[in-house]
């Protein structure tokens, strides 16, 4: 943004990594927030359209009944009550589909399940009092059925067959999982098997298996998208692409070891002896990871004598940790003529405000602390307007300035007013919102404050339960488990009798 500022053309700059699998995305964020124009070569990366679920679609065709129950239920179209139905599933010891689809008729009990969600600030009263929700009957039927008729159409779907056969078979998978033919989803999957079908003759069989990986190979970037651009702008590419180009102004990014220059592994099925030996006798196309070495340092001299001004710039911490420079960088920085260093501030530093271009998402940010309800409207409405603009979303739909006004109406009703006392978790107090006095004290909730107050608060104040899980094993027998028996066999005998 600084060389624009200062006239350059935007094509005179040029920003290059090894591989913009992980910088693409962020380089075109900024840039459209920062209204800095650019162009992709051949960069893909991930749009608003459905790849998450077309991959969560090929795992699940590929593990069959075997699929986990959170798996099936990101894959099928019904969304409505979802988090319950998974919630229900786990109480009833249901783990895959295979599990569901054999789940008896009397699994549940008639008033349906019962989740493990406390509503009230006490729970201590008999259960068809309790204020918990359950899961109604019809919505497990419904589950069920679905999943009945998954396991039928993937149980008869053969070992072997022509392409056509197995388009079939997935397009019933889909229909039974719920998908409509009008959304982006389905037509991506319809788009891609029939490509895949005109690729074989209808003479040739596949293995299910062979089919499975060459439709999660087709589908693995269907909601990718270009980078953007049409060729003007600054030049956002990879090294491969930057060859034979020139540039007045070169920035490389992600100069870190293991990244640039690559590491070769040696492959184990064909060793590196007889890769030179098949390169030197019989393919000279064989590639040869040892030779690899030399072209990176090849690609990287080719880099820096394609512009007389280039900036290297590596991270320093990631999600793993603390990452180092490249070796490139390293002897460079003994050689003469090389500038040294400069640490880049942090992104949310509220001290270097000043020193950088930021949008208005990141001036939102740091002003939120300070600014509050009331002084937050302005910059969210203009982050909001921004972040539309950037996703070339219309800005005309809501405008900015409802959603901004919508947001810190929010915030004014959560915000603590200056005047509050008593209990609040701004001050890291909490209390009961029931009347104290008319609040009953439990045996049973004296105990667990006792043996651990931070497990009591947060299942019994907070009502946070932990989640049932049927791989864990069957549930032991507990001293009030016993107790709850011997008072129900007592019960039994006492109302016979009488």
């Amino acid at each position: 943004h600084g060389l624009l500022d200062r006239g350059v053309e935007p094509e005179e700059i040029g920003v290059v990594g090894r591989g913009l699998e992980a910088m693409a995305l962020p380089l075109r964020r900024h840039f459209r927030r920062l209204g800095v124009p650019f162009s992709g070569e051949g960069a893909m990366v991930p749009g608003a359209g459905p790849g998450r679920r077309l991959r969560r679609l090929t795992e699940f065709l590929r593990r069959g009944p075997a699929s986990e129950a959170d798996l099936w239920a990101e894959t099928r179209a019904e969304h409505a009550n979802a988090t319950e139905l998974l919630l229900g599933l786990r109480v009833l010891g249901v783990q895959r589909l295979a599990d569901l689809a054999g789940l008896p008729a009397d699994a549940a009990p008639p008033a349906g399940v019962l989740l493990p969600i406390a509503v009230g600030v006490e729970d201590e009263v008999e259960e068809n009092h309790r204020a918990s929700r359950r899961l109604p009957n019809d919505v497990l039927r419904r589950a069920v059925d679905e999943a009945q008729r998954l396991v039928s159409v993937l149980e008869g779907w053969p070992v072997t067959g022509s392409a056509t056969v197995h388009r079939r078979y997935t397009t019933e998978v889909l229909g039974a999982l719920g998908w409509n033919e009008e959304t982006q989803e389905f037509r991506a999957v319809r788009d891609g098997l029939d490509a895949l079908c005109r690729e074989f003759p209808p003479t040739f069989d596949l293995a299910r298996t062979e089919w499975l990986k060459l439709v999660g190979d087709r589908l693995e970037h269907a909601g990718d998208v270009p980078l953007g651009g049409e060729g003007a702008g600054v030049q956002v590419l990879t090294v491969m692409e930057s060859r034979a180009r020139t540039f007045g102004h070169l920035v490389v990014v992600g100069v870190n070891r293991g990244v640039f220059p690559r590491i070769g592994h040696e492959d184990p099925m064909l060793p590196e002896a007889v890769r030179a030996r098949l390169a030197a006798d019989v393919l000279p196309e064989m590639p040869v990871k040892g030779r690899s070495a030399d072209e990176e340092r090849y690609l990287f001299a080719q880099l820096l004598s394609s512009a007389p001004t280039v900036t290297l710039s590596w991270h320093v911490f990631s999600g793993d940790g603390t990452m180092t420079p490249s070796p490139f960088v390293d002897r460079l920085q003994r050689g003469a003529g090389v500038g040294a260093p400069t640490r880049i501030g942090q992104l949310w530093s509220s001290d270097e405000i000043a020193t950088r271009p930021r949008p208005a998402y990141e001036l939102a940010v740091l002003a939120a602390p300070s600014a509050g309800a009331r002084g937050i409207g302005g910059l969210l409405a203009a982050a909001v307007a921004e972040g539309r603009t950037g996703a070339g979303e219309e800005s005309t739909v809501v405008p900015p300035e409802n959603v901004a006004a919508a947001r810190t109406d929010l915030m004014a009703a959560v915000e603590l007013p200056a005047n509050a006392t008593g209990p609040s978790p701004w001050f890291g107090i909490s209390g009961a919102g029931e009347d104290p006095d008319e609040a009953t004290l439990w045996v049973t909730h004296a105990e667990r404050t006792g043996t651990c107050p931070w497990r009591a608060f947060v299942e019994r104040r907070l009502g946070i339960m932990p989640l049932p899980d049927p791989l864990l094993g069957l549930p032991g027998i507990d001293g009030p488990l016993v107790g709850q028996v011997v008072h129900g066999v007592l019960e039994a005998i006492v109302a016979r009798t009488v």
